[in-house]
């Protein structure tokens, strides 16, 4: 049988993320060195995360026209650098 683990998001105050397994107490799941724009990303997710975000929604919320010549491929890059697996 699989062990559930639950992952409580505190966002007022200090943003922090935890995971708890039955029987282990609650471990971080938020990188300590995690940029400010990063903490950003996450936080937006985390509030919006009853609807679809689309990748035009998050480059125009995080990659103005005026940060970068290619969005698409910043937000590309910075998924990568995210997740533990492979974007395709």
């Amino acid at each position: 049988m699989e062990e559930k683990a639950v992952l409580q998001f505190e966002l007022l105050g200090t943003f922090a993320g935890r995971e708890k397994k039955s029987g282990q107490a609650a471990g971080s799941v938020i990188p300590e060195k995690l940029g400010k724009k990063a903490l950003s990303f996450l936080q937006y997710l985390i509030v919006n995360h009853g609807r679809n975000i689309s990748a035009e929604e998050l480059i125009e919320q995080f990659w103005p026209e005026t940060d970068s010549s290619n969005p698409a491929n910043s937000l590309k890059s910075f998924l990568k650098a995210l997740l533990p697996d492979p974007v395709p």
